[in-house]
């Protein structure tokens, strides 16, 4: 379930002129309100802040950076591109928020991003419906009848006049249909941080059915990208290259890479590349 931002985040001064309009402000407060219910809207809280979700594992990157400006960049579109992209440049994924709602200010998304520490923020958003209605504002009404007359009076020993006058309020209220229409999005922000110069410098997933068949087992992992500088980017490992042993040990989880790793010595990497089997002797300091 997603939120959208409320109305009443921002402040206004208050003064002879806020004095003046009071009745107007009541009525303008009232009617925001009723769209609000009737749109979910609510709490001023970014979305990006709201729905926030941080990388359980922030020991792979170096300390958040309160100093650091986060920079916006636009997605490719595709969302795994993004992460391999960055990757390349040693940048992880420290967090990511998706939600739908009416578009948002990339600012917000700025907001967080200086708030956890990151250093990119990769946003983007698509079209997926609009949401139309109307929603009833009821407010309250009051009419005034005068009344006013003569009355003369009769009697033995004459008659008497005098006049009278008089009022009659009668209260209700009236309902009034405001009409409607918002654009919805769904809306993905994922925040970079800079990643500890650790490891072999690969990023890798399990294999698929289809690459695995081809394979001839589903003893490997798949290298999407290889990080400029690493061990691994030195040693000339190419994205797309399925590692299948480090050091005589099957690797089959893209978890486990760092645990299969003799730090500062040589490691004996076996690829198939293309169809054909490679083997690497790869140099792994503790921090390159």
């Amino acid at each position: 379930m997603s939120r959208t931002r409320g109305p009443f985040c921002q402040r206004e001064p208050w003064g002879l002129t806020g004095a003046l309009h009071m009745k107007t402000k009541s009525v303008a407060i009232t009617l925001i309100a009723a769209l609000a219910a009737a749109l979910g809207v609510g709490g001023c809280a970014s979305d990006y802040q709201t729905f926030y979700q941080a990388n359980p594992n922030m020991s792979l990157f170096e300390p958040p950076s309160q100093i650091v400006q986060p920079t916006v960049r636009v997605s490719t579109g595709d969302h795994d591109r993004d992460v391999e992209a960055m990757y390349i440049e040693g940048y992880g994924a420290v967090g990511y928020v998706t939600f739908n709602g009416p578009a948002r200010n990339i600012q917000e998304a700025l907001v967080q991003a200086k708030k956890v520490g990151a250093t990119f923020v990769v946003v983007s958003h698509q079209y997926t419906n609009t949401v139309s209605g109307a929603v009833p504002l009821t407010m309250p009404t009051s009419q005034t009848s005068y009344i006013n007359g003569t009355v003369r009076t009769y009697g033995s020993g004459g008659y008497a006049s005098g006049n009278y006058s008089g009022t009659a309020t009668t209260y209700g209220s009236q309902t009034t249909f405001i009409p409607y229409s918002v654009s919805r999005f769904d809306q993905q922000a994922i925040f970079f941080g800079p990643l500890k110069r650790t490891g072999l410098g690969i990023l890798s997933r399990s294999l698929t059915a289809t690459e695995a068949q081809a394979l001839g087992s589903e003893k490997g992992i798949f290298t999407r990208a290889v990080r400029h500088g690493s061990p691994a980017y030195q040693a000339d490992l190419l994205p797309g290259d399925v590692v299948r042993e480090i050091n005589g040990n099957v690797a089959d989880d893209p978890n486990a890479v760092r645990q299969l790793l003799h730090l500062d010595a040589r490691n004996h990497i076996v690829l198939t590349r293309n169809g054909k089997t490679l083997e690497k002797d790869v140099v792994v300091p503790s921090v390159w």
